[in-house]
């Protein structure tokens, strides 16, 4: 994954695009099933930390719960229970959501994508409706959790920091030419 050498190059403290589990399309080829916050370090290139989408683990299934369409489909009893399951395991959790996870209003694939009449009609209705259920859930959801976690709410930008203060946080080496 070159582009975390790119990202270091240009200064950026942090990564959370990384999704710790091989889920359909995502799979991550650095870290794995590996849900830990971790320091990337390559040579010559200042540190970069990767901050994951927070996921549980059973057996040998992983499950996302604090994120895009994860956080929609689940009940709310549900995320609460993983947000402290989460904070129990690995000391913090973080969420992911894309900004059309804010949108309250209907998603059509054809609206909002270029080309979108290529794909066959089921393809074009999955994903209008993998977008579009529970889409008003999002923002009740995140009022209960704010409420529940009042004052317990850091930066990305700030878990960096601190993972980078942290002479235990692991290490992982990269090497790209």
């Amino acid at each position: 994954m070159p582009f975390l050498a790119e990202l270091a190059d240009m200064d950026f403290l942090y990564d959370s695009s990384t999704f710790p589990a091989s889920v359909g399309r995502f799979t991550n080829q650095i870290i794995g099933d590996k849900a830990a916050i971790v320091r990337f370090q390559t040579a010559g290139r200042p540190s970069l930390v990767e901050i994951p989408m927070s996921v549980l683990h059973y057996r040998r299934w992983s499950f996302a719960t604090t994120g895009g369409g994860y956080l929609r489909m689940l009940p709310i009893q549900a995320i609460v229970k993983s947000i402290k399951q989460l904070e129990t395991n690995r000391g913090s959790c973080m969420f992911y959501l894309h900004p059309y996870e804010f949108d309250r209003s209907r998603i059509s694939i054809q609206q909002s994508r270029d080309g979108a009449n290529q794909f066959s009609l089921s393809k074009r209705l999955r994903f209008n409706a993998q977008w579009n259920l529970n889409r008003k859930s999002i923002l009740p959801k995140l009022d209960k959790i704010f409420a529940l976690n009042r004052g317990k709410f850091i930066t990305c930008r700030e878990h960096a920091l601190r993972v980078l203060e942290q002479s235990s946080a692991p290490v992982y080496q990269l090497n790209f030419a």
